[in-house]
């Protein structure tokens, strides 16, 4: 509030910024899960070392948003989802496609270490039902000059952003984004589908342009 009475602040731009959308879909969550529950699952192998994720697993099938009927409409969902980013969000003109869906089970105790999603342009995971313990968390792609703590964590010094799971949550964001799946805390395992996105058609022009 210091020297307000000096100045007038016109503006605050949030250039550059790296979008995260977080959706609620209008799915039967306990019909999904069931699908979900159904698929076979192995253990998650991390990108970064050859050993297990704890207490992670993986579905074995990369193309479960074909598996089931209650699966295939929550993909119309999220197709509708990524429609909006791509062109209300970013405002992009172009297609595209979902190119992977996968689901993933995470018992108590369990995690994911800290990764990206190679090979991709944005991605998303949907949760059908949420918990307290159930967490996603972002870190920032960008350095600090200066280490100092800030007087109130904001989208603009935070270098790290939790995103806690509700019934029906769906999160889009940049595949190069670094995250991790937080410990599950709960006494209740965490189920989610994940899946990556790429363009669909001619990108670009001239020597530049490429055909997805």
């Amino acid at each position: 509030h210091l020297g307000l009475n000096l100045m007038k602040l016109d503006q605050v731009l949030p250039l550059f910024a790296e979008p995260i959308a977080l959706f609620t879909l209008k799915m039967d969550s306990q019909d999904v899960l069931k699908e979900i529950k159904s698929l076979k699952f192995i253990p998650r192998v991390s990108d970064y070392s050859n050993a297990h994720d704890k207490y992670n697993y993986g579905s074995e099938s990369f193309d479960i948003l074909s598996k089931g009927p209650h699966l295939k409409c929550l993909e119309a969902a999220i197709t509708n989802a990524c429609e909006h980013f791509i062109k209300e969000i970013g405002e992009y003109k172009t297609d595209f496609r979902i190119t992977n869906s996968w689901a993933t089970k995470v018992k108590p105790g369990g995690y994911a270490a800290r990764h990206y999603h190679a090979n991709s342009w944005f991605s998303g995971v949907y949760y059908p039902v949420g918990d307290p313990a159930f967490a996603i968390r972002f870190h920032s792609p960008r350095k600090l000059a200066y280490d100092f703590q800030p007087l109130k964590f904001n989208v603009f010094n935070s270098m790290a952003w939790t995103c806690t799971a509700k019934d029906n949550l769906l999160i889009l964001f940049n595949s190069l984004l670094d995250h991790e799946v937080l410990t599950n805390q709960s006494k209740s395992t965490r189920y989610s589908i994940a899946f990556n996105v790429l363009p669909k058609g001619t990108i670009g022009k001239g020597d530049g342009h490429v055909k997805f």
